[in-house]
């Protein structure tokens, strides 16, 4: 059977950490944390973050949340990051004008 990706799968993409993402309510405030700041192997299943750590939004105070892989920051290779119409930040094909 196919293993779960692990924190060290993550890095070998060049990802640097983990999104926190609160869900109560309307709050959604959102928080991230490198990799090097957890105290977890890097052979730990990506799926087992949350379980293992328990997190609390510095904002509403729950413990309703989403953790992912952090994608900021992250060019895949053949893509290059411009402004959009709305000066937000949006990925799309290097051989694209």
């Amino acid at each position: 059977t196919e293993q779960p990706p692990t924190i060290a799968h993550w890095r070998g993409h060049g990802l640097k950490g983990i999104e926190v993402v609160c869900h109560a309510g309307y709050c959604r405030h959102a928080g991230r944390i490198e990799f090097d700041a957890l105290p977890l192997s890097d052979e730990t299943p990506f799926q087992d973050v949350a379980r293992r750590l328990r997190f609390r939004c510095t904002v509403c105070g729950a413990r309703e949340y989403t953790v992912r892989v952090d994608w900021s920051g992250f060019n895949a290779p053949g893509m290059v990051r411009h402004r959009g119409r709305h000066g937000s930040d949006a990925l799309r094909g290097g051989d694209h004008s």
